[in-house]
């Protein structure tokens, strides 16, 4: 396993008050591939969705990739994410998309 730097992407920068250089997203951020934690690279936009109990966003658990580590082609090389809501522990969800 390799620890690297995440970032998110454009969006989801602004979404959060953040502005990045843009020098960082010539290097392909946020992280492609499997990965555990970071920021989800979102295909057809940011979809976290919220928890059906408290109604807050989830957060990335884990990212799934087509054809990574997982031999398993989310459609036409989607990529799929778990999420967890941060208070109910127990509450996770499985989405993906593709291009």
């Amino acid at each position: 396993m390799q620890q690297l730097e995440d970032y998110p992407n454009y969006d989801e920068a602004l979404e959060f008050g953040i502005e990045l250089d843009d020098e960082l997203y010539e290097d392909n951020f946020p992280i492609e591939g499997d990965k555990l934690a970071g920021w989800p690279l979102w295909i057809q936009g940011i979809e976290y969705p919220n928890c059906p109990i408290c109604d807050e966003r989830m957060r990335l658990v884990f990212q799934v990739d087509s054809e990574d580590n997982l031999p398993y082609m989310f459609a036409d090389g989607g990529c799929g994410h778990i999420t967890q809501c941060k208070e109910h522990k127990n509450i996770v969800a499985f989405g993906w998309a593709c291009c």
